[in-house]
């Protein structure tokens, strides 16, 4: 039987040890890189059931992953029915009989997966500026969990190597997560 084989980048992949070491055991084979570019020369060496981009470094974003050409090295990587998440922060608003309202990056990491795969959801983590998981692959989802969203795209820009929109997407809400997660964190300390 087949091994199946994650490639897991993070910035702070050491951080991640207990889960690598926990998917090891059960039988994953596992490679893992710190950065974007190694990530890329991974994908053009090997093939992929699963992709893990946590598309941070400390609090911004590797511009030059969330883009349709490096999307589509990662899509031709993947074996058949594999899976690419993405993990982004971004802003959800929940407006009453209209549903969720998506942040422009969000909707821009959406319609460039959308212009490289024939299926991606998304799913965040609460309301507000919150932590977004995008998936996206060839192969039809068989059974999406929880409340993953599959947004249907008809606005947002398309990010590529030519327009990368993403530092003026992104310009104000990284700082108000970041404050925001510091705040988190000092309630933890105070109780």
């Amino acid at each position: 039987m087949r091994k199946i084989k994650i490639l897991w980048t993070d910035d702070e992949v050491e951080a991640l040890k207990p889960h690598i070491f926990f998917l090891e055991e059960k039988g994953y084979e596992i490679d893992t890189c710190s950065n974007g570019n190694d990530t890329i020369d991974l994908v053009r060496q090997n093939r992929y059931d699963l992709i893990f981009l946590d598309a941070y470094n400390g609090f911004s974003i590797y511009q030059y992953m969330l883009t349709k050409e490096a999307f589509a090295e990662m899509a031709d990587c993947l074996s058949p029915g594999g899976i690419l998440t993405v993990n982004t922060v971004g802003k959800l608003s929940i407006e009453g009989t209209h549903g969720m309202i998506y942040d422009r990056l969000t909707m821009a990491v959406v319609k460039t997966l959308s212009s490289v795969f024939k299926n991606t959801a998304v799913k965040a983590d609460s309301d507000g500026i919150c932590n977004f998981v995008y998936y996206a692959s060839a192969a039809p989802f068989i059974k999406p969990a929880g409340d993953i969203d599959v947004v249907q795209v008809t606005d947002g820009e398309l990010i590529t190597d030519d327009r990368n929109c993403v530092d003026n997407i992104t310009s104000g809400v990284i700082e108000k997560w970041r404050k925001q997660e510091m705040k988190n964190a000092g309630r933890i300390f105070l109780f």
